[in-house]
């Protein structure tokens, strides 16, 4: 370890600031509408200068935030393994609730599992494929301007410092887990609510916990920054698949 590393306090201290930009960022997205369009890109930029500087302030190398391309292919069949394990049983749930949000809203999401299923029949029977405007363009930005800042910064430099400062006592699947994974989580997921000013957007906790069991298991941000836009790609397809 050739860095000066701050203690946790520090980092979460810093760490609260940089969230509270976030939210300054989206609340000004949400009220300037000539702003709304640039607010995503102007969070990602804030994200990746915010890990950029911390590792230079620190003097912190590259595979200490994650930034390492070691083991190319173990890490791309993960992040393909992963990917695929996730987005199979996802699908089916997200038809299923389209469909209850259309009939009902938000209240028929509380409903019996035999509407649920109901629900998935209707939606499937009437499903067609189909791929967003600009797909390509789509994806490398998901990839370059979504996934790596966030994983960068969460994945990378949060959590890879707070595993330093609280190392995990137990191993999952060949992974470290720890306080240091639901902390980082739990940032992850306060950012996206704040951001948004929506609590439906909590929900990234659990799939931010992949995130980090694979940056803790390759030892590096390149699957999880695959997963991460491979997961938001998929939503977006389904999303233009079902709502358009």
């Amino acid at each position: 370890m050739s860095g000066r590393l701050p203690p946790a306090k520090t980092l979460l201290w810093w760490l609260c600031g940089v969230t509270a930009c976030v939210g300054v960022i989206g609340a000004l997205g949400r009220l300037i509408p000539v702003f709304g369009p640039h607010s995503g890109a102007l969070i990602s930029l804030l994200l990746f200068v915010s890990a950029v500087a911390a590792a230079h302030r620190y003097q912190l190398d590259n595979p200490e935030i994650g930034l390492t391309l070691e083991r190319p292919r173990v890490w791309a069949v993960q992040a393909l393994a992963w990917f695929v394990i996730t987005a199979v049983p996802w699908t089916p749930l997200f038809l299923a609730w389209s469909g209850l949000m259309k009939t009902g809203g938000w209240t028929s999401a509380f409903t019996s599992p035999q509407e649920w299923i109901n629900s998935f029949q209707r939606e499937w029977a009437a499903f067609q494929f189909r791929l967003p405007d600009g797909f390509a363009g789509l994806a490398l930005s998901q990839v370059l301007a979504v996934a790596l800042p966030e994983e960068l910064f969460y994945r990378g430099l949060v959590q890879g410092h707070l595993e330093r400062c609280w190392p995990a006592r137990r191993r999952l699947w060949g992974a470290p887990v720890g306080r240091a994974l639901l902390a980082t989580s739990a940032v992850f997921a306060a950012g996206h609510v704040i951001s948004y000013m929506h609590p439906q957007q909590a929900g990234v906790f659990f799939p931010a916990l992949l995130y980090g069991w694979l940056r803790a298991r390759s030892g590096g941000v390149a699957a999880p920054v695959l997963v991460h836009a491979g997961h938001n790609l998929w939503a977006a397809v389904m999303w233009e698949s079902v709502w358009r």
